[in-house]
């Protein structure tokens, strides 16, 4: 691996892993977005410097089809806008076209290829595939945190067959990551972790392995219904499973009673869903049972827990507290709530790919990746950084 400033980017063909991959579809609402704007500087590094920027991202979970609203072609058109460069867009990621295309490249050029999650050879990190994608340039780097800690082609089969060969590097944006985690632990208590939000493999694991690190845990989203469920109480009819269909109430069973500092909400709001959203809202007090028929929107946390977590040296927080986007209701009190005590906490970071819309206007820092985040607390390692040595 090279040092990033010790590279001669001038007339080569720089493949840059990114991660673009946003939740809106609308250029103009794609160039507001934490995630979006994290990834620009890598790109412009390369192009002032000369060399040709060839992307590479995912979008959404296509599952290794084409998936029409998950093209990256929205995100081509939203980095012309915000770059004030052509952005070339040949619509797929691998083949004569993509090839064509960057052989016309000049220097500073900017090429996106199409979702490389339409091929279900990426996520296998098939050889073949990864051959495809390593020979359109000379130089990997790769400024994907969201992502560095999958074991797929455009990550960790690139690098490996770059290995020796042709230079590769972390991105900018991937440095600041690393350096900004890597801190996290080093800081003086207390430290307080905050974990809502979907994802369950990766959130659950958070709580096993990350709360003994932290002086108390503070929780929302599917995993307060997960830990509510394991616990033996009512969740009516909230949601506790992901397309995995892995039983998670069992597996926190297992290890729920060695987690000693949970700290639960005060209230809940509880609703009935329909179509497309939810109907019938009403708050309740934690304790309170949650009747057949309603699901838990919102953990609310008020008072002296708030005080609490807003007094810590150290404040984590992976995902929102409840179902807040305005389409589907807008119940955001809890995750406003944990917002505004993380404004008064001296170390505060945000994490996860929904955290930059669900707590705008905060301040604190943003990471892009909740499960690599969560992957290198846990062991301070990621696929993406060891393919790179």
């Amino acid at each position: 691996m090279i040092n990033l400033d010790k590279l001669n980017l001038k007339g080569k063909k720089v493949l840059i892993r990114l991660d673009l991959n946003v939740s809106s579809r609308n250029p103009k609402e794609i160039t507001k977005e934490e995630r979006f704007n994290a990834a620009l500087p890598m790109i412009q590094y390369v192009t002032e410097r000369g060399g040709k920027a060839i992307l590479m991202s995912h979008l959404g979970r296509p599952d290794g089809k084409v998936v029409r609203e998950d093209s990256l072609k929205c995100v081509a058109k939203a980095l012309e806008s915000k770059l004030n460069a052509k952005v070339a867009f040949p619509g797929n990621c691998i083949g004569k076209k993509v090839e064509e295309t960057i052989e016309s490249m000049k220097d500073g050029d900017i090429t996106l290829l199409e979702n490389l999650r339409f091929h279900p050879e990426e996520e296998s990190n098939n050889v073949i595939f990864a051959k495809s994608l390593a020979k359109l340039g000379n130089v990997y780097i790769n400024d994907a945190f969201g992502t560095a800690h999958r074991k797929h082609a455009s990550i960790y089969g690139i690098p490996t067959l770059f290995k020796g060969k042709k230079p590769v590097a972390i991105g900018l944006l991937m440095q600041k990551e690393i350096d900004t985690w890597s801190s996290v632990m080093n800081n003086a208590s207390p430290k307080y972790l905050c974990i809502g939000g979907a994802k369950l493999k990766e959130k659950i694991n958070a709580l096993a392995k990350l709360s003994g690190e932290f002086n108390e845990t503070y929780m929302g989203g599917l995993v307060y219904n997960v830990v509510r469920a394991a616990q033996g109480r009512s969740i009516g009819i909230s949601k506790i499973t992901e397309k995995d269909k892995e039983d998670y109430v069992a597996k926190t069973k297992e290890f729920l009673d060695d987690v000693k500092n949970i700290i639960m909400p005060d209230y809940l709001t509880i609703a009935k869903p329909t179509k497309g959203g939810f109907t019938n809202a009403k708050k309740i007090a934690e304790s309170d049972e949650v009747p057949k028929g309603y699901a838990i929107v919102d953990c609310i946390y008020e008072g002296e827990k708030l005080e609490q977590l807003s007094q810590a040296n150290v404040g984590v927080c992976f995902g929102p507290f409840g179902v807040f986007e305005k389409e589907k209701g807008g119940f955001a009190e809890g995750t406003k709530n944990i917002g505004q005590a993380f404004n008064n906490i001296n170390v505060a970071i945000f994490a996860g790919g929904d955290s930059g819309t669900a707590y705008g206007g905060i301040k604190a820092n943003f990471s892009t990746g909740g499960g690599a985040a969560i992957k290198y607390l846990e062991s301070k390692k990621l696929v993406a950084i060891n393919a790179l040595k």
